[in-house]
């Protein structure tokens, strides 16, 4: 059964730019063009268009409107409208949307070309630190690798030398936080974190140049409807412990990042418990609420979290019991005005049945605890992560979020 199902994935996960062929209005850039696009909020540019390049607008564009608007990646760009002409009378059989492939990662300034071909000239040129789709890697006859790309609906190519392979998205795995001094029960559990390390772990996350992106933004990754920056990562935490409010809340708020915490609901608790580190003890409704600016509240069971037989229990149950207690997990969680899209399986154990129920009760992507990193192309419901340890160095951590 899973076997099938990510064969289904791979099969109809190759995501298209449309299948229709558009005629549109052609451009011509006057000089060397900037582009400019929306980067995770950000106005940043993103290329050049050489003096000379042709083009077609990805929308109509007003003749008030002070910039025309291009196909960028899996979404659109501008450039200045005083820096093109439209070329009167001039059309272009556009090819929308050909199968994406994956992602590259440009590491420095990016020369693309408008064939493959020992004599090709560089017609633009792409910024660093972008996560760009491909179409297709192909050879040329001297066994060259080049990358085919889209590019304000032209097709383009890169050679495979001038970039990396996009190696995934990291989501990073918590679960409790203690001080160092108060510590004693939990010590030698890769699950428990100290909160200076936690600290020492953020800075080194922003000082690395990564951005915090959201699940749902991961997602739109995997379908091939937004564009990343090179360096982007997810924090999540597992269970809804105490602890994160106390130790791990004041630190997204500090370095403005944001997490996706994973609720057993059976477990919330309707006030705050008297803090006691010696035991774990977990979330109350008020802390919950009170988290909302960093943080979105998703599922990890109702009441699965448990051992049963020495092994983990919820993949032990039938489709019947696993379905009804997802559907209780989003009752309980809709009280705290959430709505939870994405699931985290208990102890990362899952069966047929449970990928079913998961599917079947609207969940859109699920995390194991398996180690590695979110590729395009993986199946959404068993996404992998990635964790640190409370000793983990500077270099460690960035080898862990690291593309290489």
């Amino acid at each position: 059964m899973m076997r099938l199902i990510k064969t289904l994935f791979v099969l109809f996960g190759l995501l298209s730019y449309p299948l229709t062929v558009l005629a549109q209005n052609m451009f011509k850039t006057v000089a060397d063009t900037p582009v400019y696009a929306q980067i995770l909020g950000e106005n940043r540019q993103v290329a050049m268009l050489s003096d000379g390049f042709f083009f077609s607008a990805a929308e109509d564009n007003s003749i008030a409107s002070e910039a025309v608007t291009i196909q960028f990646g899996n979404e659109t760009a501008s450039v200045k409208k005083d820096s093109v002409r439209q070329e009167d009378g001039a059309k272009s059989a556009v090819e929308k949307n050909q199968d994406l492939s994956g992602y590259i990662i440009t590491t420095k300034p990016t020369a693309l070309y408008d064939r493959i071909a020992d004599n090709t000239v560089k017609i633009a040129t792409l910024e660093p630190q972008l996560r760009y789709p491909f179409v297709s890697k192909q050879p040329d006859n001297k066994g060259t690798f080049w990358y085919q790309v889209n590019l304000a609906d032209r097709t383009l190519y890169m050679k495979e030398s001038d970039v990396q392979a996009d190696n995934g998205i990291p989501i990073v795995m918590y679960h409790h936080v203690l001080l160092d001094q108060e510590n004693k029960k939990y010590r030698n559990t890769p699950t428990t974190v100290s909160r200076d390390a936690l600290r020492f772990q953020f800075r080194t996350i922003n000082e690395l140049g990564f951005k915090i992106i959201r699940l749902s933004e991961l997602e739109k990754y995997l379908h091939g409807n937004i564009n990343l920056p090179s360096k982007v990562a997810v924090l999540t935490f597992d269970d809804g412990l105490k602890s994160v409010y106390r130790y791990a809340y004041p630190l997204l708020k500090q370095f403005g990042f944001h997490a996706s915490l994973f609720v057993i609901t059976s477990r919330i608790q309707p006030t705050p418990q008297d803090w006691a580190p010696d035991s774990l003890q977990f979330l109350s409704v008020s802390e919950y609420q009170s988290m909302k600016d960093h943080t979105d509240l998703q599922s990890h069971s109702h009441a699965m979290h448990h051992y049963q037989n020495f092994k983990p229990a919820a993949p032990q149950n039938d489709y019947q019991t696993l379905y009804i207690d997802l559907i209780r997990s989003k009752q309980e969680l809709a009280k705290l005005d959430a709505q939870p899209q994405y699931f985290a399986y208990p102890f990362g154990a899952y069966s047929d049945d449970y990928l079913k129920a998961v599917t079947n009760t609207g969940f859109s992507m699920a995390l194991t605890t398996k180690w590695g990193k979110v590729q395009f192309g993986d199946n959404p419901l068993l996404l992998k992560r990635v964790y640190f340890m409370s000793d983990s160095s500077k270099q460690k951590i960035a080898a862990i979020l690291g593309n290489e």
